[in-house]
């Protein structure tokens, strides 16, 4: 029987002794889709309580034995999961998760990330599929309807012109009540301009050079409490604007056109029976629709000349047509694990429904972002 058990513990601890030398040292680094590094990743062995996590370079090591399988986590990116095999090296790179990222907000110009429940105002975010459904040219426009507490105004109905866009309503009489736009941490001014008080130029706003097509997501500060970020320049508010960038792997050319027409929806309707002038009698400078009824006879224009009067039924109509937009962008990117390139070029070819309106815009971009690693420790 003594014999028995020693036989027995003697097994056991050859079986265990076999079981730790199938175990070797893995390692590796985990970065994001751009080649980042990524810090505190929790690297665990599937079905074990065992585990690591990535140190402030993305590096890792974890004994395990092959056949395992390592579960790699972390906020705001998706889990990835690898098979231990005969290498002893197991890079990773890990995906945004937009489901978990929908808690998260940008909220500095630096990038810095918080929980949405954490901070101390409202937040809505817009993502750039979103802003591109409706095809209006100026990015202002595109935010109706896509927020609450969000008022916009066009400015004038010309062609290329300004918006106005509110956020919980005026809090000055006679200032500027916009919000600060931040463009990849760049704080533009988005004061619409023009040349007088009536009958004047509107030449448009900032936001509104901004493509439609090159915003990834938007999120917009609403209240007081923003200004603690940017300042007092946003004490109505911020939105901030961040652009797309190169996607990685292969060169990309991406092609982009819609078309728009536009109608005026309702004319007012004239009477054609009587002419210009008051009290039945006609006048050359009058405005007013008062004057004697048009029977054909002969009367003096606005030349002295001798004229039939008539009506002309259709001189407002005319005076307007079918406007038409056509938008055309060329979007060329691409990139590695430490790099990316995009640059785009856009058309807009704006015909408004007035005659004498017409717009030709074009804009050119470039980007190229590059990561610098310090050699020196």
């Amino acid at each position: 029987m003594r014999l028995k058990l020693t036989w027995m513990v003697m097994l056991f601890f050859t079986a265990l002794q076999l079981s730790f030398a199938q175990e070797k040292t893995v390692k590796g680094t985990v970065k994001d889709a751009s080649g980042v590094e990524l810090p505190g990743v929790a690297v665990q062995i599937k079905g074990e309580q065992r585990g690591t996590e990535t140190d402030f370079d993305g590096n890792y090591s974890l004994q395990v034995a092959p056949g395992k399988i390592l579960v790699f986590s972390y906020l705001g990116m998706k889990n990835v999961e690898k098979t231990v095999g005969n290498s002893n090296t197991i890079n990773v790179v890990m995906e945004e998760d937009t489901h978990q990222l929908g808690e998260v907000v940008v909220t500095g110009a630096m990038g810095i990330s918080r929980s949405e429940k954490s901070l101390g105002y409202a937040v809505s975010k817009i993502g750039g599929e979103d802003i591109v459904k409706t095809k209006d040219p100026n990015l202002v426009n595109s935010l109706a309807g896509k927020a609450a507490g969000i008022n916009i105004t066009q400015q004038s109905g010309s062609v290329g012109g300004s918006s106005k866009i509110v956020i919980r309503g005026a809090s000055s009489l006679s200032g500027d009540n916009q919000p600060l736009f931040v463009v990849d941490g760049m704080p533009i001014n988005n004061t619409y301009l023009s040349n007088g008080i009536q009958g004047a130029v509107d030449y448009g706003n900032a936001a509104a050079d901004i493509n439609s097509l090159d915003v990834e997501s938007m999120d917009i500060l609403k209240g007081a409490a923003a200004t603690a970020l940017y300042g007092a320049r946003a004490k109505n508010g911020a939105i901030i604007i961040t652009t797309k960038r190169g996607k990685q792997g292969k060169m990309n050319l991406v092609y982009n056109t819609s078309i728009r027409m536009d109608r005026v929806a309702k004319l007012p309707d004239y009477q054609n029976e009587y002419s210009q002038g008051l009290d039945g009698r006609y006048s050359v400078t009058s405005f007013n629709g008062w004057g004697e009824k048009i029977n054909g006879q002969t009367v003096k224009n606005f030349l002295g000349q001798d004229v039939t009067l008539q009506a002309y039924p259709d001189n407002v109509k005319n005076f307007f047509n079918t406007g038409t937009t056509q938008i055309h962008s060329f979007d060329l990117n691409g990139g590695d694990e430490k790099s990316d390139y995009r640059f785009w070029i856009y058309f807009n070819l704006t015909k408004w429904c007035y005659a004498i309106q017409f717009l030709q815009e074009k804009r050119f971009n470039l980007q190229c972002r590059a990561q610098i690693k310090s050699v020196v420790r």
